[in-house]
């Protein structure tokens, strides 16, 4: 649709006349009315109700106002971005991440690019992310991968290489008397129900922590949370346990959340790893930097 004719339209609703239109355009009344015409030919509707001295908006005018709003603001948006992509690739950077942890340590990399590398940036479930980059989607995603569980990366055509090394926590509830010991107890996580928080659903990090677990993790209610925030709400009011990484709480901890982090006290390895992954023939420029930054 005509990003000028929106224009017009927006401006008459705002002025409430065809004339005043006219004259901050310096047109003449009859075009602006011409124009508004063809524009509700277009639609199949009637936008203005045209009195002698007055015009308003139709139930139908105003419906299509707001959508006026929303056109042109996308317009805008792709222009910009079609706008963009005329820089050369190797200026260009599209990285993933799953969670607000490892977006923590993507965000450190990234503000320390030079300025002319033009980022975008996409959340989402693991499986999508890995799936993003062998489709060339993006140019690299950070992934949570651990000793028990993880994906052979070699076999899929991808390189990976690790970032950041720890071991898992729980969070627990600053009002549940084991908070103030120093570890928790395997056996304490009967007691609730153990979330984890992935934007998209997916299975990964729970078949992560249960591998880490190994026979005892049948016993346990693991369940996807959709919202990071609902997550620690519920934990820090005692109404579950959550997974973290190790040595990242810190970035994150809000005080008002109420919770705990300790490590387990299990007999299994809790170790993780954060890991860039991309494809060996990306021979972006950008990548590269990102990467050196690692």
């Amino acid at each position: 649709m005509d990003t000028e004719l929106l224009k017009l339209f927006i401006e008459v609703t705002q002025l409430g006349s065809f004339q005043k239109v006219a004259d901050k355009n310096y047109i003449s009344q009859r075009a602006v009315s011409k124009r508004i015409s063809s524009l509700e030919e277009d639609l199949h509707a009637q936008l203005f109700l045209r009195e002698s001295n007055k015009i308003t908006l139709t139930v139908a005018g105003t419906h299509f106002l707001k959508r006026a709003n929303q056109l042109l603001n996308i317009m805008n948006t792709t222009s910009y971005e079609l706008q963009n992509l005329d820089k050369t690739a190797s200026q260009q950077l599209n990285a993933g991440y799953f969670s607000p942890f490892d977006g923590a340590v993507l965000k450190d990399a990234l503000f320390n690019l030079p300025p002319e590398i033009s980022v975008s940036i996409k959340e989402a479930g693991i499986e999508h992310l890995v799936s993003d980059v062998l489709l060339g989607e993006l140019d690299c995603a950070i992934i949570l991968d651990t000793a028990s569980y993880h994906y052979d990366y070699q076999q899929l055509g991808l390189t990976n290489l690790p970032v950041l090394s720890n071991t898992t926590f729980i969070g627990i509830s600053a009002a549940d008397p084991l908070a103030t010991h120093t570890t928790l107890p395997e056996n304490a996580l009967r007691e609730k129900p153990i979330l984890y928080y992935s934007s998209e659903e997916s299975d990964y990090l729970k078949q992560a922590f249960q591998a880490n677990l190994g026979p005892f993790a049948n016993e346990l209610t693991i369940i996807h949370q959709p919202s990071y925030e609902q997550m620690q709400m519920l934990v820090g009011l005692n109404q579950a346990f959550s997974y973290y990484p190790g040595g990242l709480t810190g970035r994150l901890q809000n005080p008002t959340d109420k919770i705990t982090y300790l490590p387990l006290n299990s007999k299994n390895n809790q170790g993780f790893t954060f890991e860039i992954i991309f494809k060996p023939d990306n021979h972006k420029d950008s990548l590269k930097r990102l990467i050196d930054l690692f």
